[in-house]
């Protein structure tokens, strides 16, 4: 595997910083303490993760589920709790549904970051939008409907259809992601096999830009419920 290209880390690196200060923002408008409060979580998730990752400890491939991907569950079981808890009841009803939506953007500049990864030889073309990976759908489409959204132009059954759809996406190049990595659960046998996610920085586009679109799918669906709970009252 050769070494990712600097444009694609620093790209990389800056796309979790603005990810990680969005949420940041998202819960500091709810309240100062939330606000505290998320970045000391996020500080201690990031700084854990990229430790595991230094450390080497998530290249075990023996072991099943792999460490790489038993992290990632527990990161899903904490995103999901999050999301169906009042704070996140209060995330999806008290943010601008714009914003809510636009958020999901950021998977635009990180499949180019993914397309440049496989240029330089690091990740295979499976794991990108010249494979079979289009979630770059799910980040244009979610800039078109933001900008739709503040101009009051936009169905809610488009919205409904645009989460479930880039869902699946997102869930595709997850098992993507999965089934190139080296192991019993490899069926994409072609080089390089996806190692990169177990080094730092790159642990983090599992750990947290991953289920960072996860969370905002959550906090769509619990919007658009709401909405129309409230317009059936």
């Amino acid at each position: 595997m050769l070494t990712p290209s600097l444009p694609a880390l620093l790209t990389f690196v800056l796309l979790v910083l603005l990810v990680s200060l969005a949420w940041i923002a998202a819960m500091s408008r709810l309240s100062r303490r939330l606000g505290v409060l998320g970045a000391v979580v996020l500080a201690v998730w990031l700084a854990f993760t990229a430790t595991l990752a230094h450390r080497g400890l998530l290249h075990a491939m023996g072991a099943f589920p792999p460490p790489a991907m038993r992290l990632v569950l527990s990161g899903v079981l904490a995103v999901m709790g999050i999301g169906l808890s009042p704070l996140g009841k209060r995330l999806a009803n008290e943010t601008p549904l714009a914003w809510l939506v636009g958020f999901q953007a950021f998977r635009l500049p990180l499949e180019i970051v993914l397309w440049q990864l496989h240029q330089d030889g690091a990740l295979p073309v499976q794991m990108t939008y010249a494979g079979q990976n289009f979630d770059v759908l799910s980040g244009v489409f979610a800039l078109v409907l933001a900008i739709a959204i503040a101009r009051g132009r936009v169905a809610r059954g488009w919205l409904w259809a645009w989460n479930l759809v880039s869902l699946g996406l997102l869930i595709n190049i997850v098992q993507i992601s999965i089934r190139s990595m080296p192991g019993p659960m490899r069926t994409f046998q072609n080089e390089p096999a996806n190692t990169l996610i177990f080094g730092v920085p790159w642990i983090w586009l599992p750990t947290i830009l991953v289920l960072s679109a996860l969370a905002g799918h959550v906090l769509v669906a619990r919007r658009l419920l709401t909405d129309r709970q409230s317009h059936a009252g």
